[in-house]
């Protein structure tokens, strides 16, 4: 991670944070500047969203594990998964996703279109009741310098409505000598938990070259949606004179929810909580 640039982009956040401006786009903007300004190096940039209330927040968090270089375990099952060395990198830095992939919540699906010399595989997901990670690689039959996935949209094909509450498809690749292959991830958070297993995706692929192609897959899930496991804390914390009770936490594959209350004895606001983490019981995030 760049200090200095990732300085710069939360400034920029802060000034267009109350712009009326469609927040996708201004992030495929940032995305790509920063993307083109150090070639292959990788960045990878987590959207936040949080939901304050007087009384209650939900404070949503990446649970971390082991690293993918200490894990046998994650080594030995991504060999078994056809495709999986497609994502590694993606998960490198991720330990709860390689988490989930180490306890065989990682579903196979090795779905593909092809249009004009490109081809978009949907190549796995990690999915529970309230979110859904799907692995995706493009492949084309000329060295494409940048391939960028827009216009993303993923709906139930048994009816059901998904009221999403967060969807994030990644930063635009970029490469100076150009690729065949690149892999990314499209990130969705439902208002409500889910039960369907059958899903069609449509996307949009630019890039160099005047790429400019529509893809429609569909796709189902091969494995039974994990449902969330329910951990009462019942903790209160005080500080700097301000009480916060640690009410629940709601584990899923993918994220851990805390459920948070604010006495309204207290006598300031707790507007935002920062630096948040998980911590084991050998003191690591």
């Amino acid at each position: 991670m760049y200090s200095k640039e990732e300085e710069r982009l939360l400034k920029l956040k802060k000034q267009y944070d109350d712009v009326e401006i469609s927040m996708d786009a201004l992030d495929e903007a940032i995305f790509a500047g920063f993307q083109k300004a150090k070639s292959e190096e990788k960045i990878g940039i987590k959207k936040k969203r949080w939901m304050y209330s007087m009384a209650v927040a939900a404070v949503l968090l990446i649970g971390l594990f082991w690293s993918i270089r200490f894990s046998p375990v994650f080594a030995d099952y991504m060999i078994n998964i056809p495709g999986m060395e497609n994502i590694v990198e993606l998960l490198r830095e991720d330990k709860g996703r390689m988490a989930a992939v180490e306890n065989k919540y990682y579903q196979e699906i090795d779905v593909s279109q092809e249009k004009n010399g490109l081809k978009v595989t949907i190549d796995g997901a990690i999915a529970d009741e309230e979110g859904m990670v799907l692995f995706y690689t493009l492949h084309s039959d000329r060295k494409l310098k940048e391939a960028t996935i827009k216009e993303v949209n993923l709906k139930s094909r048994e009816g059901e409505q998904l009221k999403e509450s967060f969807r994030m498809f990644g930063e635009p690749h970029y490469s100076q000598e150009g690729k065949k292959q690149y892999s990314g991830e499209i990130e969705y958070f439902f208002d409500k938990p889910i039960t369907s297993k059958k899903y069609e995706i449509k996307l949009k692929v630019t890039g160099s070259h005047k790429l400019n192609e529509d893809f429609k897959l569909a796709f189902h899930l091969p494995k039974e949606l994990k449902k969330k496991k329910v951990i009462h804390l019942n903790k209160m914390v005080e500080i700097a004179g301000q009480k916060i009770k640690f009410e629940r936490a709601d584990v899923y594959p993918l994220r851990v929810a805390v459920k948070v209350k604010m006495p309204e004895t207290n006598t300031k606001r707790i507007l935002a909580f920062e630096d948040l983490r998980l911590v084991d019981e050998n003191g690591e995030s």
